[in-house]
């Protein structure tokens, strides 16, 4: 397989991922129908799976290609981003509408999914921008190859952390905490998730 190939396959499965995730949120915003919820967050997790999964491929190779790690730890870093934007932002649209406006706090964080997807698609040429392709046969193309086994388990851990963070914040509620001290836990598990890469 061609390093470019790789590349580019890799972008496709991450910007899939991501579409569907902003499509859940706005699915989730829409309906309060139990089996449908269901349903959504379920495709949550493949998204956001194939989403890690496959980003996970495309900051690899940007790392390879320029020799900068840091570009590692900066996409790991974005899903404790991704925490903490959503941390905010919905405790306290839940505090101004009422505990029972969720789709209102589904809408807020769709439009910040949808913000973010947009600006990465944006992105797309220079994500895609690298080198002459190379064959499988060289190293980066080994390399690539021997990434796919190891990155597919995060595809699993994806699916399931979106899972059961998702309720995380229901627990929280029912300790009954104010939007101050929910925003916190989430800035805290947000911030912390931003960290850890780089430690």
């Amino acid at each position: 397989m061609r390093v470019r190939d790789c590349a580019r396959r890799a972008f496709r499965t991450m910007a899939a991922g991501l579409w569907v995730c902003v499509f859940v949120l706005g699915l989730c915003a829409a309906t309060r129908e139990t089996v449908t919820l269901n349903v959504a967050h379920g495709l949550a997790g493949l998204g956001g799976g194939l989403a890690f999964f496959a980003g996970s491929v495309q900051s690899t190779q940007i790392a390879q290609r320029h020799s900068a790690a840091g570009a590692l730890g900066l996409f790991y870093a974005g899903p404790g981003l991704g925490i903490v934007f959503s941390g905010l932002a919905v405790p306290v649209a839940l505090k101004v509408f009422g505990r029972g406006s969720w789709s209102i706090a589904r809408t807020v964080q769709a439009g910040l999914a949808l913000v973010l997807a947009i600006v990465l698609m944006c992105r797309r040429a220079s994500l895609r921008a690298g080198p002459t392709p190379v064959q499988a046969g060289t190293k980066q193309g080994r390399i690539c190859s021997r990434m796919i086994w190891l990155l597919g388990g995060y595809l699993i851990y994806g699916a399931g952390y979106v899972a059961y963070m998702l309720f995380m914040i229901a627990w929280v509620q029912d300790r009954g905490r104010e939007a101050g001290i929910q925003a916190a836990f989430w800035a805290v598990i947000g911030a912390a998730a931003m960290a850890s890469p780089w430690i």
